[in-house]
């Protein structure tokens, strides 16, 4: 098979908007398409607008481009920028993007009426102010640093650095950037997450637990959280455990009780699983 080919095809298959309404949009010359392989920008030339804040909006639908979000943006007031945050991988969006408008009004007026947008019955959009983000996430910091000491190295390459917190998990980074600390680092924007609705967080009945021993067995763990109620189910993934109680009642109790104290050899933090909520929301959101 051509190599060639098979590349063209490739790039043909990746999810893309209506062209042509593209090229609509882009006939005000005064505004401007950038593609990058992790967002797509659609903004004026001209200055930023001074004291007006960006709006966060999430939900948004994975196939859901410039040509419907620009329109839909546009009936609020005149836009600055969109910048659709995308997946380098699979070309789709990520759910979210940030909206800047010219004006204060335009921008609370947006926020009010996106809040209501339903994509679809039971499906509506989320929007907030979005502070200027100033959190970055970091992978492969050795287990035996202390927090003292990684401000230390950090305060090595930036200024200005406020909090630094370490969590003995955290999900596989993607990211080209590199600090190289004497051990190397990948850094990554800590972009915010879509929270679970307090509706679907209310049937959470698993109990999140982190900081967990690498070797922990899960009928250890069940041992250890069986005496606040019936566990129906444990998971343990390298350093997180996941318990699944019968009744919320029980696993509301569990975290309570547990939270703060030494498991194994390490403190662990236990709290309700935003990841269970989200799955559930997932689901609704496919029927």
């Amino acid at each position: 098979m051509d190599r060639n080919w098979f590349i063209q095809w490739k790039e043909r298959s990746r999810p893309c908007p209506n062209e042509k309404k593209v090229r609509e949009l882009l006939k005000d010359k005064t505004y401007r398409l950038k593609i990058t392989p992790y967002q797509r920008r659609y903004g004026a030339h001209s200055p930023a607008p001074e004291d007006v804040r960006e709006l966060f909006v999430c939900r948004i639908p994975k196939r859901w481009f410039e040509d419907k979000l620009i329109p839909l943006f546009q009936e609020f007031g005149k836009i600055y920028e969109v910048r659709l945050i995308t997946d380098k991988c699979t070309g789709y969006n990520r759910g979210f993007c940030f909206v800047r408008y010219y004006k204060k009004e335009d921008t609370e007026k947006a926020l009010g009426m996106l809040n209501k947008y339903e994509v679809k019955p039971g499906w509506t959009l989320k929007a907030d102010f979005q502070s200027l983000n100033s959190r970055l996430r970091l992978q492969n910091i050795p287990r035996d640093k202390s927090v003292e000491e990684l401000r230390e190295d950090f305060e090595k390459v930036s200024l200005g650095i406020k909090d630094v917190t370490a969590l003995r998990a955290m999900s596989k980074l993607k990211s080209q950037w590199r600090l190289h600390l004497g051990y190397k680092v990948a850094v990554k924007w800590d972009y915010p997450e879509e929270e679970p609705d307090e509706a679907y967080m209310s049937k959470v009945k698993v109990v999140h637990v982190r900081n967990l021993m690498t070797n922990t067995k899960k009928e250890d763990l069940k041992k250890k959280f069986e005496k606040f109620g019936n566990v129906e189910r444990v998971n343990v993934v390298r350093d997180l455990g996941f318990v699944q109680f019968e009744k919320r009642e029980d696993a509301l109790t569990a975290i309570e009780e547990m939270n703060g104290k030494v498991f194994g050899k390490y403190e662990i933090v236990c709290c309700l699983s935003r990841k269970t909520a989200k799955l559930g929301m997932k689901r609704e959101h496919r029927k």
